[in-house]
């Protein structure tokens, strides 16, 4: 790609010429002779300089062909990379710390004995802050809930995903005396959320997915839980239900942390089940740069996220089965 053309670019993303000069290493003064003599080549104006910088309809055709280019230049690089490197590299791939823990361990065993020679690096974060890392090339692959569609982004759909009940034997026993062990069996249909109203839940902050998908359907059904503890990570709030503090909410995905602490702590089980008139179901998606050629080495990570997926879906059914049986 020309210099022009790459300082255009820059200018387009900041939409300030100093700031692009500054990454560019070149004074604003070079940077602004460069997009004039762009201009006066195309016979366009690229940019309206007031009452703010912005991109006209021109620039806004110019830097759609600019990204393209960009992109063709990187593809071509990884491919040649690849030639010349045939089991060498990065893979740098995001998640959040939840799904880390149980996906993590079953695929990279495998991966690392295919490729031994890729360097990995995860990154737990939010699925809307690594959809901006991805498009800013910081992050190559995630996996993401709910991702939003992005002409800059594609996405690999894996599944649709619900939420579920945890309760403990303890809680259950405390709460519905007169109905146990016999609202196990009833509850495996389904649980109305007005039932557990007097029950201690723990939650998500209200900024995650999880959280505003639940607050909806409440404010929907008006349904008024009770929150004493507020706090973040999956695991944590299924470890507290496990010592019978509170109830939680437990995403699809969990269901086999939820078998593992069962294991350990068969006399008390977490109990986990369907919410009733609860019909929601939220995407899960594998998300990676538009018209980017990926390396063999990602392509074969994907596999394993992909088996892995198919695997568990299989799996979470005998779960589920398990965890309405009464001993």
């Amino acid at each position: 790609m020309k210099n022009e053309l790459k300082y255009f670019l820059l200018a387009a993303e900041e939409l300030n010429f100093t700031k692009a000069a500054e990454k560019a290493f070149i004074s604003q003064q070079y940077m602004s002779k460069c997009i004039q003599h762009l201009e006066t080549s195309l016979n366009v104006s690229l940019f309206k300089r007031r009452p703010k910088l912005a991109l006209t309809l021109a620039g806004e055709i110019v830097k759609q062909y600019a990204l393209a280019q960009k992109l063709q230049e990187e593809n071509l690089i990884t491919e040649l990379h690849e030639i010349n490197n045939k089991e060498h590299g990065q893979l740098v791939f995001g998640l959040s710390y939840g799904r880390s823990l149980i996906i993590l361990p079953k695929i990279l065993k495998l991966y690392q004995q295919r490729y031994p020679n890729i360097r990995i690096t995860v990154k737990n974060e939010m699925t809307s802050l690594m959809e901006k890392m991805t498009i800013n090339d910081e992050i190559d692959l995630f996996l993401g809930v709910n991702p939003n569609e992005s002409p800059y982004l594609e996405q690999i759909f894996l599944n649709m995903e619900t939420i579920y009940i945890a309760l403990s034997d303890n809680l259950l026993h405390r709460y519905f005396s007169n109905n146990y062990p016999d609202c196990i069996i009833q509850f495996s249909n389904g649980i109305d959320l007005h039932e557990l109203e007097n029950i201690p839940f723990c939650i998500h902050p209200s900024e995650s997915i999880t959280s505003q998908i639940i607050q909806n359907f409440m404010n929907k059904e008006r349904i008024n839980l009770n929150y004493p503890i507020i706090i973040n990570g999956n695991e944590i709030q299924l470890e507290l239900a496990m010592q019978d503090c509170c109830a939680c909410f437990c995403q699809s995905f969990l269901l086999p942390f939820v078998k593992n602490l069962n294991s350990i702590s068969p006399k008390n089980k977490l109990r986990i089940f369907p919410i009733k008139n609860f019909d929601i179901k939220y995407q899960i998606a594998l998300v990676h740069r538009k018209n980017t050629t990926l390396p063999t080495s990602t392509k074969y990570f994907i596999s394993l996220i992909k088996q892995y997926t198919i695997n568990q879906l299989e799996a979470n059914s005998s779960i589920l089965y398990s965890l309405a049986k009464i001993d």
